[in-house]
């Protein structure tokens, strides 16, 4: 379990079994999350957005893939209805703490420790294999707050895993905004990374917080 975050596993029984369910969907920004703040994003096109699916405050997800694949791209497809051919961004807000400004480098280094502990014990349960931990990488992002602009510091940790055939990369940013811990969930299906990394990119660098 996840001090600041909760359990991260919801995000995967999201990703692989629910996109088929979504009938209503936002465009645009501002989003706003359950506890009536909001961020905002600019969203690709051709992408949309989700609330409140299994419990997510707020999803993105683009445009489906499975046209140009020709062999199944996850073995969960036939009891899920779902393939796995979207790229999904999640945003799950945490904690507050008025004086907060960035993640405390010692907080990070256990967060590394409990984040791949926690994928070892979610592949397992999972059936999936574990491939390999990507590199570990910090990034600064132009964070937009009510009308001021800063900069945010990220920190990305990520793991590589198949199931059956399938290859994802699942990533997950860490950061603080306006005294307030995020996480923000990216999962690629290995065939489509290269085509949407641009487009998710430009979603994460125009994410804003309210004031």
């Amino acid at each position: 379990m996840n001090f600041i975050f909760g359990d991260r596993s919801t995000f995967w029984r999201f990703w692989v079994g629910s996109l088929c369910l979504i009938g209503q969907y936002a465009q645009g920004a501002p989003f706003e999350l359950p506890d009536h703040s909001q961020i905002q994003v600019q969203l690709p096109e051709n992408w949309k957005a989700a609330k409140g699916l299994f419990g997510l405050p707020i999803a993105f997800y683009g445009p489906d893939h499975a046209e140009r694949s020709a062999k199944p791209t996850s073995t969960l497809s036939e009891d899920t209805g779902f393939n796995g051919s979207r790229t999904v961004v999640s945003v799950i807000p945490g904690v507050r703490e008025e004086k907060l400004s960035a993640l405390d480098p010692q907080i990070f280094k256990n967060q590394i420790e409990l984040y791949q502990k926690e994928k070892r014990e979610e592949m397992a349960t999972m059936g999936a294999t574990l491939i390999e931990f990507l590199p570990n990488v910090q990034e600064v992002w132009s964070s937009v707050t009510g009308a001021k602009t800063a900069e945010m510091i990220v920190h990305r940790l990520g793991v590589k895993f198949s199931i059956g055939a399938a290859i994802y990369h699942d990533y997950s940013y860490h950061l603080v905004c306006n005294s307030r811990f995020y996480l923000i969930k990216v999962m690629y299906h290995d065939e489509n990374q290269v085509q949407d990394n641009k487009q998710v990119n430009e979603l994460l660098r125009s994410f804003g917080c309210d004031s």
